[in-house]
């Protein structure tokens, strides 16, 4: 008997995630552990931006490490889930009946938003991973009728997880001091918080008028999954985590059941 998947958003936060022990780190170890293994993982992620939508049909996707600067260490890891053509396939057919323009692509390797959370969630790599991109130039309207098309890939054994952040503003990232006190990415993270807690689809559309959105999301490429997890959740979800990284980064995480 197939069991029906929940639908997760993940702050991913930085890849020293892999090496680094935080509170980050070991919420991802125990989230794996405590979910019921999905047969299939679609992410959507905010590591691959599209005019529209496009999904990976990739067999034997690689290991993308697409951050700079980092230790020599985290180079070396490789994360080789392997794709699965066929629900690739289905999901590009769900999106299309729903009248969105969809595009498959096989692309050659997985970004980091979507494996350095998977590989401590499930570091054997064993479940295939497909990716699907998010449309910065397209509003969270879009997004949101991305997310309810994908909905029935959730009975079939599919988890889609959202993989981006709940804020992204790394120029304050690198300017700010580490102890600022309470500031504008907690009152965005809250606001966004409450609107999940109330299944808020609305709200999330028109996101741009909660406070500080424009400075928690100069660009919107890492909120974007939030919303298609969203749709594809139902509408109300709970908040499993809700850690920071310094007084901008906000690592919040979301579940829908």
């Amino acid at each position: 008997m197939t069991f029906r998947q929940p639908v997760l958003f993940l702050s991913h936060g930085s890849p020293l995630v892999l090496i680094e022990d935080s509170p980050h780190r070991t919420f991802l170890q125990q989230l794996g552990q405590s979910l019921t293994r999905p047969d299939i993982i679609v992410s959507v992620t905010a590591h691959w931006t599209t005019p529209e939508v496009r999904v990976s049909t990739a067999a034997k996707p690689a290991t993308l490490r697409d951050f700079f600067g980092f230790p020599k260490e985290l180079y070396d890891i490789a994360y080789s889930a392997p794709g699965h053509p066929p629900m690739a396939a289905r999901a590009a057919a769900l999106l299309r009946t729903a009248g969105l323009t969809v595009e498959t692509e096989d692309r050659p390797h997985l970004d980091h938003g979507t494996w350095c959370p998977l590989a401590l969630m499930w570091p054997d790599a064993e479940i295939p991973v497909i990716e699907i991109s998010v449309q910065p130039g397209r509003d969270a309207y879009h997004h949101l009728a991305v997310g309810r098309a994908l909905a029935p890939l959730r009975d079939q054994g599919v988890l889609i997880i959202g993989s981006g952040g709940i804020t992204h503003n790394l120029r304050d990232y690198g300017s700010m001091p580490l102890d600022m006190p309470f500031g504008y990415a907690d009152l965005f993270a809250e606001w966004v918080g409450e609107r999940i807690k109330a299944g808020d689809l609305a709200a999330m559309a028109d996101w741009g008028k909660a406070p500080f959105a424009d400075r928690c999301h100069p660009t919107d490429e890492h909120f974007l999954p939030l919303p298609v997890a969203m749709a594809a959740g139902g509408g109300r979800g709970r908040r499993l985590f809700a850690e920071s990284d310094g007084p901008v980064l906000r690592l919040d995480c979301f579940q829908w059941d």
